[in-house]
Formats: C-alpha cells, sequence, structure tokens
C-alpha cells in the first residue's frame, strides 16, 4: 500500500514543469493536497488534508511554499522540499534529485533534521508553529511606538522603533538577515531577537528558547513567516513561546544555511 503523502505547489509553476514530477512521485505515494493537480487527491483544506493519516508532505517550490505547508502539518509528520529554481535555503532537494529523493524515502536512506518553531498566543488564541520568525511591525507610520520585550527569565528592553523580529535559528536567513542580524546554524536552540529600526540603539540578542511577551503602545502587526498578518491592539500582549518541532527530510550532510546564504 503506497503511504499518503499532503503535497503543496508553487502556483506559477507550469504544467510542463510539474507534470513530470507528479508522475514520479505518484508512482510510490498517494498525493492528496488542496490544489487542483493531476493525479492528485483534491480536498477542501489543509485540516481535511491531514485528518486523512499523512504519512510525509511534500512541497515543490521555494522557501516560502514549505513554510506555508509546514504550518498545518500534525506533530511527527516529515516534509520534504524540492527546490525549483531559488535558493532553496530550506528545501534542499533540486529538481535534478527528485529520484534520489524517492529512492531514499522508500529504503530509509535519509536523515531528519529537527528545526524548532515559534508560536503566539494573541488575545487567548493561539496561532500555527512558523519556522521562520515572528515580526511585529507598527501599523500607523506617523507615529514611531514604544515596543516592549520581557522574557520569563529576565532579559528586559523597551525602546522606540519601526518593529521588531523574533526568529528561529531557520527564520536567521530571512528578515533577520535583512535587517543586519546574524545566521546561525539551523540545528541550534536558540532565538533573535531584531530591533527594527530603532531610535534609541538597541543591539540584537541571541538568547536561549524560552517564552517572551511583546507589547506595542500603538496599533501593530504580527507577520507569521511573511505570510500571515494579526493585527495587534494598542498595549496588547502578545506570548511568543516554542512551538511543535518540525521534522525535515534531508538526504544530504553538510549542506547547512550558512553555506547557502555565502556562495
Amino acid at each position: 500500500m503506497k503511504e499518503k503523502a499532503a503535497i503543496a505547489v508553487k502556483s506559477s509553476l507550469s504544467n510542463s514543469e510539474l507534470n513530470p514530477i507528479l508522475l514520479m512521485l505518484t508512482e510510490e505515494f498517494d498525493l492528496l493536497s488542496v490544489q487542483t493537480l493531476p493525479e492528485v487527491e483534491v480536498m477542501e483544506n489543509w485540516n481535511q488534508v491531514m485528518r486523512r493519516g499523512i504519512d510525509v508532505a511534500i512541497s515543490i517550490g521555494g522557501d516560502g511554499t514549505l513554510l506555508g505547508l509546514a504550518r498545518f502539518l500534525p506533530q511527527g509528520v516529515p516534509i520534504a522540499g524540492i527546490n525549483m529554481g531559488g535558493r532553496g535555503i530550506i528545501a534542499e532537494v533540486e529538481r535534478n534529485e527528485i529520484n534520489q529523493l524517492i529512492s531514499s524515502y522508500r529504503y530509509g536512506n535519509y536523515y531528519i533534521e529537527r528545526r524548532m518553531r515559534l508560536r503566539a498566543e494573541i488575545a487567548r488564541n493561539e496561532t500555527y508553529n512558523v519556522l521562520n520568525e515572528f515580526f511585529f511591525q507598527r501599523a500607523n507610520f506617523n507615529v514611531t511606538p514604544y515596543f516592549e520585550v520581557n522574557s520569563v527569565n529576565g532579559i528586559k528592553f523597551k525602546g522606540r522603533m519601526d518593529g521588531i523580529i523574533i526568529s528561529t535559528p531557520t527564520g536567521s536567513t530571512g528578515y533577520n538577515l535583512s535587517n543586519m542580524g546574524p545566521v546561525l546554524i539551523e540545528t541550534l536552540e536558540a532565538l533573535i531577537i531584531n530591533p527594527v529600526m530603532s531610535i534609541d540603539y538597541i543591539p540584537v540578542t541571541v538568547i536561549p528558547p524560552e517564552e517572551l511577551r511583546i507589547t506595542c503602545t500603538d496599533y501593530s502587526y504580527m507577520i507569521a513567516d511573511g505570510q500571515i498578518k494579526y493585527e495587534i491592539q494598542p498595549g496588547e500582549s502578545v506570548r511568543v513561546f516554542r512551538g511543535d518541532d518540525l521534522r525535515l527530510i534531508k538526504i544530504k550532510k553538510g549542506n547547512n544555511q550558512f553555506m547557502k546564504v555565502i556562495k
């Protein structure tokens, strides 16, 4: 019996690029998705897909495609990313390596890399797990508000700034890097606190994973993995904490994100 695989595809891919890949994958997996794709069973939403007892997840596209699919994965379901032309910092399998991925998975010749993820709680509602970061951004560009960060172990600062990035090691190559933050080895367990355009200089800080409380004196947004936006009320406390780890399928050793960034 074939294993069940949830699949997400970058929408801009052409049929000529996609169809040969799907043909290879359907020989090994029963594919399910929320997208209309050849030889793939279509469901109404990702929660419905996951209730079918998914064994593995596969993303075809770039890192954004993988981030979007990974949010819905139950704990323990591994994911493989097939890179279709970008940098592929997280999605490590290139299009010419798909047969190798299928063979490696079939015979167990792969390893699982655990990546820490974050969750947040806003007004008693929890977000999905995010792999990269939460980016807190001011909503009113006529005002530079105060952002305040408090941790359970005593990290505390407050200052006027455009926003603040709370990043995982995997997300250190995303918004954090764009804001001159450090690149971390992706398997580390750490958080990066990176102020954005701070009026009073506040340094980037790397701390062990712990619960944080973020508040802003004005209306703001919290952007999860660059894809989902949440509105935050003035003075509202947002709790950021460690979520479920992601299980990333890897078929190549010694291929870390730091080396990809500096190429």
